[in-house]
């Protein structure tokens, strides 16, 4: 339990801030609204740009950000596999749960560099006044990402559960060993 909650904490570091609750993450719908006013606004804050290019990136960003999005059944909530009574099996799979966490943890470190290099690259363009469609697609691609990587988080909590189901079947199996021993 101790290596599970330090990866957690690694996670949390790499990701720039926790893993989101239910209570504190707002719906993929209102993340969407939220990211178009901002990326409206930031486009429309150069006047010297023409209505025509502003209403193209404008109608592209919203058509990005608004597109249906295909939400898996919920991990937390489904039904689990039965764990083997076997303790060799269940350190076999205890390790391929710590695998995918890791694959996980790589996967979001991934998402964090290419977000950051992308926003830089944002940033930049956005002084530019004849950039204003690019940078607007730009920001649109980074939101996705961001996305992508905060998605990541039903799963790091799937296998992290499956550890917990695993290592209490551990403790019991080892008990029933002592008591039979006894």
């Amino acid at each position: 339990m101790q290596r599970m909650s330090s990866f957690m904490q690694g996670l949390r570091r790499i990701s720039g801030s926790s893993l989101p609750s239910k209570e504190e993450s707002p719906s993929p719908i209102d993340r969407r609204a939220s990211s178009a006013d901002h990326s409206s606004s930031v486009l429309n804050r150069d006047n010297t740009s023409m209505n025509s290019s502003r209403r193209m990136s404008q109608y592209i960003l919203k058509d990005v950000l608004s597109a249906a999005e295909s939400e898996s059944p919920s991990l937390l909530t489904s039904p689990r596999d039965i764990l083997p009574n076997d303790s060799s099996q269940l350190e076999g799979l205890l390790n391929y749960h710590v695998g995918q966490l890791e694959r996980i943890k790589r996967e979001v470190d991934m998402h964090n560099e290419t977000i950051g290099q992308l926003t830089y690259t944002y940033y930049d363009m956005r002084q530019h006044s004849h950039l204003v469609h690019a940078a607007g697609c730009l920001y649109a691609r980074i939101q996705g990402l961001r996305n992508a990587r905060n998605r990541l988080a039903k799963f790091v909590l799937f296998h992290l559960r499956e550890l917990e189901r695993i290592d209490e079947a551990k403790g019991s199996l080892e008990k029933h060993r002592r008591a039979s021993n006894m």
